[in-house]
């Protein structure tokens, strides 16, 4: 009950906030001048989700800065959640009593206009409903299927459960740990946190507050997926006008387009090997690990908060990209005599008019420089994408320094989040730049063809759609490749491929010119264009078609843990929130689900995040073949190790010859299942 009052009074209190900031959300029609235009949309296609993510986004921020401050109490959580929802409550309670004469007027037909779930809503809105009824279901049963409990058994599908072990470990930090000040839990003891982790505080906190575990997981994630389809599909109907242009750019994003397919048709030979098939084709390196297809939102559950806020900003700031375009083509439907003087009154309206530079919405620059900054350690990628295109944007846009206002306070507030969480180490890379992602060769025929391998005609159909595009649509297509500009020549992680994401982004957002174009083509009523439009969308789906059957394939197995494993039972109840543990370099153990940390885990988690593995590693190697206990207690006593592990993986290692006898003579043994045959040792 009170996981879910936590979401629900926050979107309720960020709903009159955007109302007040941003009321041409809220009414398309009074605000027509706003827009410029005539827009078919329900607000509420808007509205709701943006009230989900904001209010949340600051509910999750407002939690984590309370629980820090009381870092030192039995329950950090508890004294925060009482803190920040008290002062949720008061902010709601302060909402009705302003809008009260509002809310009487609702009182006396509840059914009609607070749930307006009547036929003449339905009708209304036909099209929005079904369009969500059907995603819903869709990323539901996906997100469901790879994720969750049965009995007392944690199931975690086989194709998400690499990234799972970051995922989980740090959600039980959480909510059945104490993780304050904030660490690594692969990486324990260092005081820098790496890694982008407020999604796993979210569905931590939730967990705390009484959802269980995989609820928590699987809600926050269906509800943000859902989140950024709505604000897609709203984004692209306010873009183009048409509705059937929102329904197909979802399509496009869900399958992507790939030559991929062309491969696979050549190398299987029967029906049943395209529908049994559990592996992700193409042909550019790691695209078998899945990272362009469905794939992404499942396991990287913290990309699709931040991938809706991004969709949020666009559609707030289009007004003043649309002012400049009005105004341009004002100025050039103007019958001037002279065309020297037309150039002039153009370049007048584009860089001297006051209102071209100067904010007209204080609170606008600041509230969306706020929210973005807020996702830095959401989705830290996310941001870095936001802020290019928002920069072509406010080129052609009118009040340009809202923009500039918006980058300079999101930039603040990354800066304060990497002094507080890293030390201000916002990379450790040696150099950042790096030209040509996953290309073999890096010069620019090679990156071109690489770029033909993974995306196929998708790069040929969208420079066509540009001659088709909207007004302003040029602009745009200009401002949404920029994600792909920077995934080719800069490295902010040690793992170029996690640069997958930006050219993700520039895809999803240019699908909306594709998907302009190809509906065009269909809608000319010319059997030809027809069949042309029909055939460029198969060939621009089918590779993500194979991808599904592959997902769905590769999620019939399991990973299990079980949640009244001893090991899990006994770390919970027996030590300390805080404790670290030494222990083989697990994906994810009972010790981890159980909320602790690990002093090494996983090596490619930790490698990626930007950690000393090679450093750490040898550590751990001196621990467990110590032969001098003096040195042993040194060792762990510098590293602020709690507990060692020994089980099957410790005496088995070809890492390191595991000298038992020293460790057991040297701490208490306070742990010991001879049926898992693992023994734990207590270190103080």
């Amino acid at each position: 009950m009170f996981a879910l009052i936590s979401l629900i009074i926050p979107s309720f209190c960020a709903y009159h906030l955007l109302k007040k900031v941003f009321p041409y959300l809220f009414n398309f029609i009074e605000h027509k001048e706003t827009w410029k235009k005539t827009i078919n949309l329900p607000e509420w296609l808007i509205t709701i989700p943006a009230s989900f993510l904001v209010g949340n986004l600051f509910y999750t921020w407002l939690v984590y800065i309370f629980a820090y401050l009381f870092r030192n109490s039995k329950s950090p959580l508890l004294y925060s959640n009482i803190i920040v929802m008290t002062l949720f409550f008061i902010l709601s309670a302060y909402f009705i009593v302003s809008f009260k004469h509002k809310y009487k007027k609702v009182k006396p037909n509840i059914k009609k206009n607070l749930l307006p779930l009547n036929r003449n809503f339905f009708n209304n809105n036909k099209l929005e409903i079904i369009y969500i009824v059907i995603w819903t279901f869709i990323w539901s049963f996906l997100m469901i299927r790879t994720l969750y409990i049965t009995g007392n058994t944690l199931k975690i599908s086989f194709s998400v459960y690499s990234d799972f072990g970051t995922h989980l470990s740090m959600i039980r930090s959480f909510s059945l740990g104490s993780n304050f000040p904030t660490q690594y839990s692969h990486f324990a003891g260092d005081p820098r946190i790496l890694y982008h982790f407020m999604n796993q505080f979210f569905v931590g906190n939730l967990e705390f507050l009484g959802l269980r575990l995989d609820l928590a997981f699987n809600l926050t994630s269906i509800l943000s997926i859902l989140s950024f389809m709505m604000l897609l599909y709203a984004f692209a109907v306010i873009l183009t006008d048409i509705k059937a242009v929102g329904i197909l750019t979802s399509v496009f994003f869900f399958f992507r387009s790939s030559p991929a397919f062309i491969k696979f048709f050549n190398e299987i030979s029967s029906l049943d090997q395209i529908l049994n098939h559990a592996y992700f084709i193409g042909y550019t390196e790691n695209e078998n690990w899945g990272i362009y297809t469905q794939k992404v939102y499942l396991n990287q559950r913290h990309l699709p908060f931040a991938l809706a806020i991004m969709m949020l900003i666009f559609i707030i700031v289009l007004p003043m990209f649309y002012d400049m375009i009005k105004a341009i083509k004002d100025r050039k439907d103007n019958n001037l005599n002279n065309q020297n003087e037309e150039n002039n009154n153009l370049l007048y309206e584009f860089a001297f008019k006051k209102d071209s530079w100067l904010p007209e919405n204080t609170l606008r620059y600041l509230l969306c420089g706020i929210i973005l900054g807020l996702i830095g350690f959401w989705n830290g990628a996310v941001l870095l994408t936001i802020l290019p295109i928002l920069c072509i944007i406010a080129i052609f846009s009118k009040k340009r320094l809202e923009f500039l206002g918006i980058a300079l306070i999101s930039l603040a507030l990354l800066y304060l989040q990497l002094i507080f969480f890293t030390g201000n180490e916002g990379t450790t890379v040696e150099n950042i730049f790096y030209l040509g992602y996953l290309s073999p060769q890096k010069d620019l025929f090679s990156i071109t063809l690489f770029m033909f391998k993974l995306l196929g005609i998708f790069p040929i159909v969208l420079l066509v759609s540009l001659f088709f595009a909207p007004k302003g649509g040029k602009i745009l297509a200009l401002a949404f490749f920029t994600p792909i500009i920077v995934a080719f020549t800069i490295q902010l992680t040690p793992d170029i491929t996690v640069n997958h994401k930006y050219i993700v982004i520039s895809v999803v957002l240019l699908n909306i010119l594709l998907s302009n174009f190809i509906y065009k083509l269909f809608a000319s009523k010319k059997i030809v264009l027809t069949i042309i439009s029909s055939v460029l969308i198969i060939f621009l789906t089918l590779t993500g078609v194979i991808d599904l059957i592959a997902q769905y394939n590769s999620d019939k197995h399991y990973v299990s843990f079980k949640l009244d494993h001893p090991v899990l039972i006994w770390t919970k109840n027996e030590t300390e929130p805080d404790s670290i543990f030494l222990s083989h370099s697990y994906v994810t153990h009972p010790i981890m689900l159980a909320g602790r940390k690990v002093f090494y885990g996983h090596s490619y988690f930790t490698w990626s995040a930007g950690y000393d593995v090679f450093d750490r590693s040898r550590v751990v190697n001196d621990i467990y073949q110590s032969t001098s206990s003096d040195k042993l207690k040194k060792l762990v006593q510098q590293h602020n190790i709690d507990y060692i592990v020994i089980e099957h993986e410790n005496r088995t290692s070809d890492k390191y010859k595991l000298n038992e006898d020293i460790i057991k003579n040297t701490f208490n043994l306070v742990f010991e299942d001879s049926y898992y045959k693992i023994s734990i040792y207590k270190t103080k």
